[in-house]
């Protein structure tokens, strides 16, 4: 029997007070020391990361199947400086088939993230390919609020080089300011992504 769908709105973190159901909310509060590369550490965009992307969404594929649809999302996918780490977001179609997804996964050599997920939504991290970068592997169910915000700033990053210019500065600045504290550096690109795909009234 299929998993009924929850009638409670996603708790999102990345929402503004008051407004816990809005699209914008894709993060999770992500502590120190979540990430497989320890120290924050920016790199100058890669022009293979297209490459890389693809061949690691062809490794995701053999280990999941067909079904889910397999996204790039982050810094990597708008050829913009990065942490030298791979985000891929994968969708499913509905709540039952996350778990089914993320077993796939671990199946396959990923490890559970250390961040606590939001409803709903799983956060694995690997290295499907010792040739690739490790690889952020988000599952969310395609067309909720996780899923649409991740793509949205995903193409507005990739659509507008001025928005993605003052997205590239505030990532350095943090870097700098936030040292190994990776939950103060995702605390200040929230902020950034939650005023774009939710303006201040």
């Amino acid at each position: 029997m299929k998993a009924a769908r929850p009638a409670q709105a996603l708790a999102l973190p990345f929402a503004r007070k008051g407004r816990d159901s809005s699209p914008c909310a894709p993060l999770r509060r992500f502590p120190a020391g979540w990430n497989s590369v320890g120290k924050i550490e920016l790199v100058p965009a890669n022009p293979r990361w297209p490459e890389f992307y693809r061949r690691a969404a062809g490794e995701l594929r053999a280990a999941i199947g067909q079904g889910p649809w397999i996204e790039h999302i982050g810094s990597t996918a708008a050829g913009l400086a990065a942490k030298p780490v791979l985000d891929v977001l994968i969708g499913v179609a509905e709540f039952d088939a996350v778990e089914a997804t993320a077993s796939q996964l671990v199946h396959a050599g990923f490890k559970r993230g250390s961040a606590p997920s939001i409803p709903h939504s799983i956060f694995l991290e690997g290295r499907p390919d010792a040739e690739l970068p490790p690889v952020n592997a988000h599952i969310a169910v395609r067309g909720e609020s996780v899923w649409n915000a991740l793509l949205q700033f995903r193409d507005r990053l990739r659509d507008d080089p001025q928005l993605a210019a003052r997205y590239a500065a505030l990532k350095a600045q943090l870097a700098i300011d936030a040292g190994a504290d990776l939950d103060l550096y995702t605390e200040g690109k929230s902020s950034f992504i939650r005023d774009v795909l939710d303006p201040p009234k």
